[in-house]
């Protein structure tokens, strides 16, 4: 499991950036795919058209700032939405690290004000415990972590202060770490069964099931490499084995997202769902721009990323 998950308490932080929370044998450098030793990314998103074959820029719905240490650990974190009534507050997240580099908890503000905070329990360098508190330090709830020898987690559960499991959640891996069971419970119902099996090196099949263990639906996950980089095919089907839709992403040769298009059981295309992505690159290989197109040809959201870097 790369990424842990940090329960109902917590807001995610938007555009894809989160600090790695296990005893990580790479930092957040390479954890995040950025290239050289990035010591500041400053994100903006604007609205945008196309007019006449030019993308024009409208306002700016959001902004990011991520500062790193000079061994590549994310430090801080932050982020605002921009409305049309003015700049909103930044939402900031600032970590903490032991010795060891490895993350031990993180503190939440809205603009200067304390919100929320997490402390981590480690044992051997691996996350087993997260505590989540308000912004006077009480306890909201706990995740724990159950690991096999391996360090693989076995078991992830949330409770809140008083003892009351919310959800619950095991997992069974092959000799390979790759997930190949998984179940959930959500105050003590059932939610979900998934089992996995890999059939090749590049594909997989995952099927789940209702709480009698009646198969409901499954899907068949193909990835091909090429020179020009990863394609994924998906296909999802229902119980009776009846094709749904088809699901394809295109990456690049940097590991970024460059096409994903949807189409029916009939193959007509979910033209609503098509999204291709243009970028443009630094020396060091890491986008600078980003430009959102759907089927139309019409640009949606331009991302750009001012990125400094030690020298």
């Amino acid at each position: 499991m790369k990424k842990v998950l940090i329960g109902c308490w917590i807001i995610i932080q938007i555009l894809g950036f989160e600090p790695s929370l296990q005893a990580q044998p790479t930092n957040d450098w390479k954890a995040n795919d950025l290239r050289g030793k990035v010591k500041q990314i400053h994100q903006k998103v604007y609205k945008s058209y196309k007019k006449n074959g030019k993308i024009k820029l409208m306002r700016m719905k959001a902004e990011q700032k991520m500062l790193f240490d000079k061994s590549g650990y994310l430090q801080e974190s932050m982020y605002r939405y921009i409305g049309y009534g003015g700049n909103g507050k930044w939402k900031t997240t600032k970590y903490t690290y032991n010795k060891r580099n490895q993350c031990t908890g993180f503190k939440k503000f809205n603009g200067e004000t304390l919100t929320s905070a997490c402390e981590y329990t480690l044992k051997k360098g691996q996350v087993i415990a997260q505590k989540y508190m308000d912004e006077k330090g009480q306890v909201l709830g706990i995740t724990s972590y159950r690991r096999n020898r391996k360090g693989l987690v076995i078991e992830e559960k949330m409770t809140k202060s008083d003892g009351i499991v919310l959800q619950k959640t095991i997992y069974k891996y092959d000799r390979k770490k790759r997930i190949v069971y998984e179940k959930g419970w959500k105050k003590g119902k059932f939610q979900y069964e998934h089992k996995t099996s890999y059939l090749t090196k590049e594909e997989r099949v995952i099927r789940k099931f209702d709480k009698t263990g009646k198969l409901t639906s499954f899907y068949e996950e193909k990835e091909n490499i090429t020179s020009e980089g990863k394609i994924t095919t998906n296909n999802y089907y229902d119980a009776p084995k009846k094709f749904t839709k088809k699901e394809h992403t295109q990456f690049n040769s940097q590991g970024e997202k460059v096409l994903r298009r949807i189409y029916n059981a009939d193959g007509s295309e979910q033209k609503y769902n098509y999204m291709r992505y243009a970028y443009k690159y630094d020396k060091q290989s890491n986008w600078v721009r980003q430009i959102e197109f759907l089927a139309n040809g019409n640009s949606l959201d331009v991302s750009f990323r001012e990125i400094t870097y030690y020298e």
